[in-house]
């Protein structure tokens, strides 16, 4: 069976007329009956009484109306999934760089909720490189991502860069200054770090290297927001961009610490499919805010 069948079945199904079924679907009567009959075929019983006026379903046919219809809303649902010019709504996963979490839960989920209710939002942390995967893939709307500062993002994601971004040591505020005096120093004190795999970390083992000091991991954290907490109360030294306590209640506990020792420069980028479908608006008020959040100068490229 084919779609117009199923179509031309509902309308006269609807309208209990040939006449008014083809002025719906712009056909002509003769085409209209032609499809009636052909479905009725494929189907192998008779659809309609057309002993009455106006015509009146047989019990197969009002259970054929049930499933057709049902299909009609299917083939309606998929087609507005992939249409732009519906409404944002349904699940929307969004990915965030394990290092970006603290940052990014600030203000851009909270907008996309108040500017689209119809959006299911969830947030998803993992590291940069399964992030983008998953958006190629389609198990991710869109994820806000790190790379190295000449990095870029796979050619089969749109991209925008959002912003280049310095790594800081970061300390207690009120811890004593000969912790800090050098990357020694504080290798002896006690790192706060994310897992393996993240880029901070990976920079500050090469830092050691040179002194041939092994890593001294205090804590390991799974989340920027826990690291930037447990540095605040004294756990031990991490590292971040100052994005990513600037402005926040995470800032009166920490201090930065110079160390020529140690540089990390880092890029952060948006990331999302070719095809967003109804969900462009969504991704176009998601890049906006994190320009807007990022200090983004809107009269340069990134």
């Amino acid at each position: 069976m084919k779609l117009n069948e199923i179509e031309t079945f509902v309308a006269v199904a609807e309208s209990r007329s040939v006449q008014d079924a083809a002025l719906r679907l712009h056909l002509t009567q003769s085409a209209v009956s032609r499809l009636i009959q052909r479905f009725e075929a494929e189907m192998g019983s008779e659809l309609f009484n057309r002993t009455t006026k106006p015509f009146r379903l047989t019990r197969a046919g009002e259970n054929a109306l049930v499933h057709c219809r049902r299909v009609l809303r299917a083939v309606d649902d998929f087609s507005a999934d992939f249409s732009d010019q519906s409404p944002p709504a349904g699940p929307f996963r969004l990915g965030l760089s394990h290092a970006l979490t603290s940052f990014a839960a600030r203000g851009p989920v909270e907008h996309l909720r108040k500017s689209f209710p119809g959006l299911s939002i969830s947030a998803i942390a993992s590291w940069s490189r399964d992030l983008m995967s998953q958006v190629i893939s389609g198990d991710l709307e869109a994820a806000v991502v790190m790379l190295a500062a000449d990095g870029q993002p796979s050619a089969d994601l749109l991209s925008r860069r959002l912003s280049m971004e310095s790594v800081q040591i970061i300390a207690p505020r009120d811890l004593d200054p000969g912790h800090t005096r050098s990357i020694d120093a504080m290798n002896d004190f006690g790192w706060i770090l994310l897992p393996e795999g993240c880029r901070y970390r990976t920079a500050l083992r090469r830092s050691l290297e040179r002194s041939s000091k092994p890593l001294n991991v205090a804590v390991e954290s799974f989340g920027q927001e826990l690291l930037l907490t447990l540095v605040g109360q004294g756990a031990g030294i991490g590292l971040a961009p100052p994005l990513m306590f600037r402005d926040t209640p995470f800032e009166s506990g920490i201090r930065l610490v110079e160390c020529p020792e140690f540089g990390l420069d880092v890029s952060v980028w948006l990331v999302r499919g070719r095809y967003p479908g109804r969900f462009s608006p969504a991704m176009e008020a998601l890049e906006a805010r994190l320009l807007d959040i990022m200090g983004y100068d809107h009269s340069t490229n990134a």
